[in-house]
C-alpha cells in the first residue's frame, strides 16, 4: 500500500460519492452513522484515496462497497455480547505487539477455528468486529495480520472463512493491511495455499508472507515475538471484559471507547515502536482520538485543585487530589475507579494522562447526562508502579447541548469551546503499600475481589469439567476395552469348539471295520 498523500482529493471524492451513489442514500442503504464519519472524518475518507493510490473511481466505488457491507453486518451495533463468550476468551484474534517498522499485530490462531456452516456467519462478525476495533480509532496506521497455524490442521480450515477475510482486506476495510504473515504452514495445507493464492491479485500476494520459526525475525523483532515462537515475550492472552454499560450514558463510539487490553496497551507503547513519527502519534493522541497525554509541565501548576474557580461546578469526582492504585501483585493490571457525577446539565468529559504508556483509561471519554454519572476505569499496566508517583491525571468536563449526541459533534465542541468554559481538575496518582487497605475502598471485600473470586472459580470450574469430561472418555474407552474382550474371548471359544467338532467329525474309529480283512492270508 502507498503512504502517497491524497488528501486534497477527499472533497471530490465525497462530491463524487453523493453524485454516484444519491439515490442509494436516499433510499438509505447505507447507516447514517456510517455516511457522517465519512463526510467528516478525513483520516477515514483518506484511507479509501491511499487504498486505490489515488483511483477515485476506484475509491467511490469502495465507499458504496463498505458502508453497504457495514449496514449488512450491523457493524456499528456489534459488542462483545455479540458473540459466545468462550470465543472472546480462548483468544482467537487478539492485537499485541508491533512489528519492526511499528505497525500493530493482530494475531489469529487458525487452531482455534472450527469449521461450522451454521455459525459461519457469527463467525464473519467477529472477524470484521476485531478489524473495526482498529479501524475505527486508527483508520490510518495499518495492521500486521499473524496468521498462527501453529497446531492447526485440515479441521481448522474454513476456506469461506478466510476468503471472507480477505475480501475485508480488499473490499471492506480500506488501508487496514499493511502485509500478511502466514506462520507455520503445515505441508499438507499448502493446496490450500494455491487456492488462496487465487483469490489476490499479483500486487497483493506480494502482500503475502510466509514465514517458519527461523524466518518470522525478519519481520518482528524476538522481543515483540511470543516465546513459542522463539522470542522473549512471555505474554498469554487474557479477555477482560468490558465494564457494564448504564452508568450515565456514556459514549462507546470510534473515539470513545477503549480497544481491548492487548490493542490499548500495544498503540500506547512507545516502547515497543520503532519507527519515531509512530511512536509519537501513538503516546500524543489527536483530538479525534480523545485519549491524550498532557505535559508533565501542565500537570505540575495546581495539581491539587479540586475543581474549577467558578463558582458552580460541572463535574462531581469521588476523589479530590489523588487517586491511590493498591498493587497487590504488580505482574498484573491495577484498577482504580473514577466516578464523575453531573449536576443539572448535560455534560461531556474527557480524560489525559502524562503517561499514557502506563494506563489504560475506559473510557477516556464520553457523555453524562443530568443528575447521572459515569465510571471511568483506570487501569495502571503489569510493571508501572515503579513510577506511578510521578504520574497525573487531567480530568476535563464542558457543558454541551441537550441534542449534541454524535462523535462528531462532540469532537468539534471541543475545539471550539473557550478554555475558560472547560472545567478541569487535576488529581495525583500515588501508590499505596501492598495490602494496605485503600481508602478508595469502600469494604474489605469489593466487587473486583468477587471478580477474581468469580474468575478463579470459573478457571476451577472449566479445569474439573476438563477432567471429568476425560474420565468419562476413559470410562467409555474401558467399556469399549471390556466389551472387546469378552468379544475375543468368545469369538476363541467358538473357534475351539468348532475344531473340535471338525476333528471329530473327520476321524473314524478303528471298530468299525474287520480288521482281519486287511491282514495277508500268509500271515494268517
Amino acid at each position: 500500500m502507498t503512504n502517497q498523500d491524497y488528501r486534497h482529493m477527499v472533497p471530490e471524492l465525497r462530491e463524487k460519492f453523493q453524485e454516484q451513489f444519491a439515490d442509494q442514500l436516499a433510499l438509505d442503504a447505507y447507516d447514517e452513522r456510517d455516511v457522517e464519519r465519512f463526510n467528516n472524518d478525513d483520516v477515514y475518507a483518506h484511507c479509501f484515496m491511499k487504498h486505490h493510490k489515488g483511483n477515485i473511481d476506484g475509491a467511490v466505488s469502495m465507499v458504496d462497497t463498505t458502508l453497504k457491507f457495514r449496514k449488512e453486518l450491523e457493524i456499528n451495533d456489534l459488542t462483545d455480547k455479540s458473540f459466545p463468550a468462550e470465543w472472546l476468551e480462548r483468544g482467537g484474534i487478539y492485537y499485541h505487539n508491533h512489528d519492526k517498522d511499528g505497525h500493530p499485530i493482530m494475531f489469529f490462531r487458525i487452531k482455534f477455528v472450527k469449521k461450522d456452516p451454521q455459525m459461519l456467519p457469527t463467525a464473519k462478525k467477529f472477524l470484521a468486529y476485531w478489524m473495526d476495533k482498529h479501524h475505527r480509532q486508527t483508520p490510518d496506521v495499518q495492521v500486521v495480520v499473524l496468521m498462527d497455524m501453529t497446531d492447526a490442521g485440515l479441521s481448522n480450515m474454513d476456506l469461506d472463512l478466510i476468503k471472507f477475510l480477505i475480501t475485508c482486506f480488499t473490499s471492506y476495510y480500506p488501508y487496514f493491511l499493511a502485509y500478511l504473515l502466514m506462520y507455520e504452514m503445515p505441508w499438507i495445507l499448502n493446496a490450500i495455499w494455491k487456492l488462496i493464492k487465487s483469490w489476490l491479485s499479483q500486487e497483493e500476494q506480494e502482500s503475502v508472507k510466509m514465514v517458519k520459526k527461523k524466518e518470522i525475525p525478519q519481520y518482528i523483532d524476538p522481543s515483540q515475538l511470543l516465546t513459542y515462537m522463539g522470542g522473549t515475550d512471555t505474554y498469554e492472552y487474557k479477555y477482560t471484559p468490558p465494564e457494564l454499560e448504564g452508568n450515565g450514558d456514556v459514549m462507546h463510539d470510534v473515539e470513545t471507547s477503549s480497544l481491548e487490553s492487548s490493542l490499548t496497551s500495544s498503540i500506547s507503547n512507545p516502547a515497543t515502536i520503532h519507527n519515531t513519527s509512530l511512536a509519537r502519534k501513538r503516546v500524543t493522541f489527536s483530538e479525534k482520538d480523545q485519549y491524550t497525554s498532557f505535559s508533565a509541565e501542565q500537570g505540575d501548576s495546581d495539581v491539587s485543585s479540586g475543581g474549577t474557580s467558578k463558582g458552580d461546578t460541572l463535574l462531581s469526582l469521588n476523589v479530590t487530589e489523588e487517586m491511590e492504585f493498591n498493587v497487590i501483585d504488580p505482574t498484573r493490571e491495577t484498577k482504580f475507579v473514577l466516578v464523575l457525577s453531573s449536576g443539572h446539565k448535560h455534560l461531556a468529559f474527557k480524560v489525559k494522562t502524562t503517561s499514557p504508556e502506563r494506563y489504560r483509561v475506559k473510557p477516556s471519554s464520553g457523555l453524562i447526562k443530568p443528575d447521572q454519572s459515569a465510571d471511568v476505569n483506570i487501569f495502571l499496566q503489569p510493571g508501572g508502579h515503579t513510577a506511578v508517583s510521578r504520574d497525573k491525571f487531567l480530568i476535563m468536563g464542558m457543558e454541551i447541548a441537550d441534542d449534541v449526541t454524535s462523535v462528531s459533534q462532540v469532537a468539534s465542541q471541543w475545539k471550539t469551546t473557550p478554555k475558560e468554559e472547560i472545567e478541569e481538575y487535576r488529581l495525583r496518582c500515588v501508590l499505596s503499600e501492598a495490602g494496605k487497605p485503600s481508602l478508595c475502598k469502600a469494604s474489605a471485600f469489593t466487587s473486583d475481589d468477587m471478580a477474581k473470586l468469580t474468575e478463579q472459580m470459573l478457571d476451577i470450574n472449566k479445569k474439573l469439567t476438563t477432567v471429568m469430561d476425560a474420565q468419562t472418555s476413559l470410562e467409555k474407552r474401558l467399556k469399549n476395552i471390556y466389551r472387546f474382550q469378552i468379544f475375543f474371548f468368545m469369538m476363541v471359544i467358538l473357534v475351539a469348539v468348532a475344531v473340535t467338532l471338525v476333528l471329530n467329525w473327520n476321524i473314524v474309529p478303528l471298530n468299525r471295520y474287520n480288521v482281519n480283512s486287511c491282514i495277508p492270508s500268509f500271515f494268517q
